[in-house]
């Protein structure tokens, strides 16, 4: 079944589940994946770190807190054997300032990530492109396509 990721959230799947999400630009989409019963999450977050006047209800809009909700719904439904993360998106679209989100938004991740053990077995990260994601739970391939890279696998 393919599943919708949309900005500023994340859904869980199973083994034949497809998560697909756009409009990847500075935001950061994370898999965390279960390798052998092939179910895990997709995040698409759009700021690098929760800030505590932000409404409540948007924690997953930002990569640190988006991750730790995540990978708290993930545990209670997964063995926790051999969870690995593929991470995309983080792109320079726009100048903001001296600002490069795309870039900070990168850095929370992997971050968050090196903190909870969980090994990044593959990236596409920055530029100056957008993107659009699919994750296949089955195979683990993320399939990526861009306006200007073309279509590729990681």
């Amino acid at each position: 079944m393919k599943i919708i990721v949309p900005v500023g959230d994340f859904k869980f799947g199973v083994k034949g589940d497809i998560f697909h999400t756009d409009g990847i630009g500075s935001c950061v989409v994370i898999v965390l994946y279960e390798r052998f019963t092939k179910t895990g999450i997709m995040l698409h977050s759009i700021l690098p770190n929760y800030i505590s006047n932000s409404r409540p209800n948007s924690f997953l809009k930002y990569v640190d807190s988006g991750i730790y909700i995540a990978l708290s719904d993930l545990y209670r439904q997964t063995s926790k054997r051999d969870i690995v993360a593929k991470i995309t998106g983080g792109a320079k679209l726009t100048d903001i300032g001296n600002k490069n989100i795309g870039f900070e938004n990168i850095i929370s991740a992997k971050k968050i990530l090196n903190e909870e053990n969980i090994s990044i077995i593959s990236e596409d990260t920055g530029g100056d492109f957008g993107r659009v994601c699919e994750f296949d739970l089955n195979t683990g391939n993320m399939h990526i396509n861009t306006l200007l890279r073309g279509e590729y696998i990681i």
